[in-house]
C-alpha cells in the first residue's frame, strides 16, 4: 500500500496486516505524523521562547556558544525537570490509587494502601521487593475477584445474620475462613442453635435476678436510712423544742414540780393536798419545757392546766376502756388520735342503777350533741367513732397471736379482716399451739369452778417443772364472774413459789385486765358447769372473750368442765370450744410428705436442691393470708424465705401484688430471696450459688441429722382433779398408816 512504500523510504513502521485491521495501524501511525510536522517547522522559535523559562536566562547564550560543558549542564537540568515531572505524574497516579482504595477495607487492600503510601519510593525499600510484594498483591487481587461472586454471597449472609441480632457471629463469618468441610461457624444443625442463642438471649435479657438483688438492697439500705434520719430528726426537734421553751424562769418551774411530786408519795398524807396544789402551781409555767407528757387519764386533771388546745396532739390509747372521765385529756388538743377496739372490754355501768343514768343524762346532756354516748357504759372511743365517722382507720396486721390462735377472734368478730403476720421461730413455736383441757367432774358454786382452778393450778406445776417451756411467761383469764380469779390466784399464792411468780409475770385477772397485755401461754378458765346454759351473745360477754381468746402468744389452753352437746352451738361457749377441735374453717388436708406441699415443679427442684444438701425446709408456709414457697431453718431462729416465681404466673398486676406482699412481711421480720424459673434453668450454677451464698451470709446451715417435726395445731387432754386429789389423800393415809 501507499503507506508502506512510504514506510521503506522513510524508515519508519509499517501497517503491519490486512483489510480493515491495516487501515486502523496506518490511521493510529498517521496521528503522530502532524505533531512531528509542527515540530520539525516550529521547534526552533518555540524552544527558544520556552528556553528562558526552562534554563533561565543563561540558557539561550548557554546554547549560542556550541560550549560542551555549557551543553551538558543544559542536558542534566533538563533530566531533572522530566524527572520531576515524571515523578509528579507517578504521584499524582498514586494518590488517585489510594483514593480510589478508600471506600474498601481487607487485608490485601491494606497492604496495597501501606506499599502505596509508605513504602513507595523509600531508599530503604529495595525496588526488588517492592515489584515482587506488588506482583503479589496483584495477584491476590486477581484471586479475589475471581471469588467476587462467592465473597458477596458471604456478605449477604452475613448481613443478615447480623441484623438477626448475632453481631459477633456475622464479624465471624466475614473475617475466619472455613477449614475441612465441616465449619464450625455453619454447621449443619445451625438454625436450631441459632435459635436456641437467640432465645437464650432474650431470657439473658429478662432476666431481672442480680438486678432484683441490687434493687432490694438498695431499697433496704434506704428504709433503714429513713428511719434513722427519721428518729435523730424526732429526737433533734425535741431536744431543740426544750430549749427553745425552757429559759431559766421555766426550768425554776419544773424543778419545782418535780420536788412537789416527790413530796406527795403515795398520797395519802396530811400535806397531800398542798403539795398537789403547789404541784398544779409549778406547771402552769412548766408544762412548755417537755413537748411530750405521758401521764394516765386521772393526772392529767391534777398535773396539766385546764387549758383548751394546750397540746398539739392528744394520743388516747385504749380509748376503748376509757368513759367519760378521759374528756377533759382531749379538750387540752388541738388534735386528737382516738386509738381502741369497740369488740372489746369497754366500760360498765355495774352497780349503777338505769334510772339513775336517764336522769343524768336528762339533766345535763339533754342538749348536748351526742350526749346519749357520754353515759357511763359508753367509752371515749365510742364516742369518737361517732363524732368522727369516716375518719377511721382500721388496723389489720397483728404481732402477737400465732395465726392458730388469733382465728378465732377473727372469724367470730372481725369478718377475717385481720391478717396474723407473726409466724413464731422454731425455739418460740409450741406445738400444738391449741390444748382442749375438759375437767371431769367439775362444778360451779357461785362463780368459783373449784375443779378447774385446781386443774389449772396443777398444769401450772407441769408447766414450771417442763425445761422445754422454761422463760415462757404465763397468764389465767377466766370467762365468766368476778370470784373464779381471786380463787385461782390464792391458790397460786400458796403452791407456787414468789420467784417462779415473779419470773413468769404470773397473773389471774378477767379479761378486763389483761386488755393491752399479752402472755407466751395463757390459761382459760370456762368456769360455766354441767347443766347450765351458756353466757349469751351479748355485746359486752363477746368483748370478754375476744380479749380472753387473743392474749396468748405462743399456746392456748381452755379448761372446761361443759362439753360441746351441753351448751348451743352458735352460743360463745359452743363457738370456742368448736374452736379448738377445728380452728380454721378449711384447713387443706395433710401431705404425705412435705415434698407434696410444694405446689410446682420448681418449687419440688428448689426443695430437692437444698434438702439433697442437708437444710430445714418448710415449703408453702402460711403467715397471715399470705404464703411463702419454701421456707428454710437454721439454728438461733434464723430462717430465710424463698420464693420460686413462676415466669407464666408472675404478670401484670401479680408481680406488684407479690411485691406489695413482700414489703409487709419485711416489716414482721422475714428476709426473702428470690428467682425467676427461667433464670434458675438458664443460669442453674450461678443461681444455686447466689442461693447457698445467701444462706451462708445469714449463717444459716445444714442440720445434720435433723428431722423436720410434723405440726399439729388442737390437743385434747381429760383431766379428773378431784379424784386425783383422793387418790393422793388415800396414798399419804396408807403412808401414815405404815409408819
Amino acid at each position: 500500500s501507499a503507506w508502506n512504500a512510504l514506510a521503506a523510504e522513510l524508515d519508519i513502521e509499517r501497517a503491519e496486516g490486512a483489510g480493515l485491521e491495516a487501515f486502523r495501524r496506518a490511521a493510529l501511525l498517521a496521528s503522530h505524523v502532524e505533531p512531528l510536522r509542527r515540530l520539525a517547522q516550529q521547534g526552533d522559535a518555540t524552544a527558544a521562547a520556552l528556553m528562558p523559562r526552562v534554563f533561565g536566562p543563561e540558557g539561550p547564550t548557554a546554547l549560542a556558544a556550541n560550549d560542551d560543558a555549557a551543553l551538558a549542564r543544559l542536558v542534566d537540568s533538563l533530566d531533572q525537570h522530566l524527572d520531576r515531572e515524571r515523578l509528579a505524574a507517578a504521584s499524582a497516579r498514586t494518590q488517585a490509587q489510594v483514593a480510589a482504595l478508600a471506600s474498601y477495607s481487607g487485608p490485601v487492600v491494606d497492604e496495597i494502601r501501606r506499599v502505596l503510601a509508605t513504602d513507595l519510593g523509600r531508599a530503604s525499600v529495595p525496588d526488588a521487593d517492592l515489584a515482587d510484594r506488588w506482583r503479589t498483591l496483584r495477584s491476590e487481587l486477581q484471586r479475589i475477584a475471581v471469588l467476587r461472586e462467592d465473597l458477596a454471597l458471604v456478605e449477604r449472609v452475613a448481613a443478615k445474620v447480623a441484623a438477626s441480632g448475632a453481631p459477633r457471629w456475622a464479624r465471624r463469618l466475614r473475617s475466619e475462613p472455613a477449614s475441612g468441610e465441616a465449619d464450625p461457624l455453619a454447621p449443619a444443625d445451625w438454625l436450631e442453635a441459632f435459635r436456641w442463642r437467640a432465645a437464650r438471649s432474650l431470657l439473658d435479657s429478662l432476666d431481672g435476678h442480680q438486678a432484683l438483688r441490687a434493687l432490694f438492697e438498695r431499697r433496704h439500705i434506704a428504709e433503714r436510712d429513713l428511719a434513722r434520719t427519721y428518729q435523730r430528726l424526732v429526737a433533734e426537734r425535741a431536744w431543740l423544742g426544750v430549749y427553745n421553751n425552757a429559759p431559766e424562769k421555766v426550768r425554776r418551774a419544773l424543778a419545782a414540780y418535780l420536788t412537789a411530786m416527790q413530796a406527795i408519795g403515795a398520797g395519802t398524807g396530811v400535806r397531800a393536798i398542798r403539795h398537789r396544789r403547789d404541784a398544779r402551781a409549778a406547771m402552769a409555767e412548766a408544762h412548755p419545757a417537755v413537748p411530750c407528757w405521758i401521764l394516765p387519764q386521772w393526772r392529767v386533771s391534777e398535773t396539766l392546766p385546764p387549758e383548751i388546745g394546750l397540746f398539739d396532739l392528744v394520743i388516747v390509747d385504749e380509748a376503748s376502756q376509757s368513759d367519760i372521765w378521759a374528756l377533759p385529756a382531749l379538750l387540752r388538743g388541738k388534735k386528737l388520735l382516738v386509738v381502741g377496739d369497740h369488740k372489746q372490754v369497754s366500760p360498765s355501768a355495774v352497780g349503777i342503777p338505769e334510772k339513775k343514768i336517764g336522769e343524768l343524762v336528762e339533766r345535763f346532756l339533754r342538749e348536748q350533741p351526742n350526749g346519749a354516748l357520754m353515759t357511763p357504759d359508753r367509752s371515749i372511743y365510742d364516742l369518737a367513732k361517732v363524732v368522727f365517722a369516716g375518719n377511721s382507720v382500721m388496723l389489720r396486721e397483728h404481732f402477737r397471736c400465732v395465726p392458730a390462735i388469733i382465728e378465732f377472734s377473727n372469724r367470730e368478730f372481725y369478718q377475717g379482716e385481720i391478717r396474723p403476720l407473726r409466724l413464731p421461730t422454731r425455739s418460740e413455736r409450741l406445738d400444738p399451739p391449741l390444748v382442749d383441757v375438759f375437767v371431769r367432774g367439775g362444778y360451779r358454786r357461785r362463780d368459783v369452778n373449784e375443779p378447774e382452778a385446781l386443774a389449772i393450778l396443777a398444769e401450772i406445776r407441769a408447766i414450771l417443772a417442763d425445761p422445754t417451756l422454761a422463760g415462757r411467761s404465763i397468764g389465767v383469764v377466766t370467762l365468766l364472774g368476778q370470784d373464779q380469779a381471786p380463787f385461782i390466784d390464792g391458790l397460786i399464792q400458796r403452791h407456787i413459789e414468789p420467784r417462779d411468780i415473779l419470773e413468769r409475770r404470773l397473773r389471774v385477772g378477767s379479761p378486763a385486765v389483761f386488755q393491752g397485755d399479752e402472755r407466751d401461754i395463757m390459761l382459760v378458765s370456762m368456769v360455766l358447769a354441767k347443766g347450765e346454759r351458756g353466757v349469751p351473745n351479748r355485746i359486752d360477754f363477746e368483748q370478754r372473750f375476744n380479749v380472753a381468746a387473743s392474749r396468748a402468744r405462743d399456746r392456748m389452753m381452755l379448761f372446761r368442765s361443759i362439753e360441746e352437746g351441753d351448751v348451743a352451738l352458735e352460743g360463745l361457749n359452743g363457738l370456742l370450744m368448736a374452736h379448738f377441735r377445728a380452728p380454721f374453717r378449711s384447713e387443706p388436708a395433710p401431705a404425705a410428705s412435705l415434698r407434696d406441699c410444694c405446689e410446682t415443679d420448681f418449687e419440688r427442684e428448689v426443695f430437692d436442691l437444698l434438702t439433697g444438701r442437708g437444710y430445714r425446709v418448710r415449703p408453702q408456709v402460711r403467715v397471715g393470708g399470705y404464703r411463702i414457697d419454701l421456707v428454710v431453718e437454721g439454728v438461733d431462729d434464723r430462717r430465710l424465705a424463698i420464693e420460686c416465681d413462676g415466669d407464666r404466673a408472675q404478670a401484670g398486676g401479680a408481680w406488684a401484688e407479690d411485691m406489695a406482699r413482700q414489703r409487709v412481711l419485711e416489716r414482721a421480720g422475714w428476709t426473702f430471696w428470690r428467682c425467676f424459673a427461667a433464670s434458675f434453668v438458664a443460669r442453674h450454677a450461678s443461681i444455686t450459688a447466689d442461693l447457698f451464698a445467701t444462706l451462708e451470709r445469714m449463717r444459716i446451715t445444714p442440720v445434720v441429722g435433723d428431722v423436720l417435726e410434723s405440726s399439729s395445731l388442737v390437743a385434747s387432754r381429760v383431766v379428773d382433779p378431784l379424784a386425783e386429789a383422793a387418790e393422793a389423800a388415800d396414798s399419804a393415809a396408807e403412808a401414815l398408816t405404815a409408819a
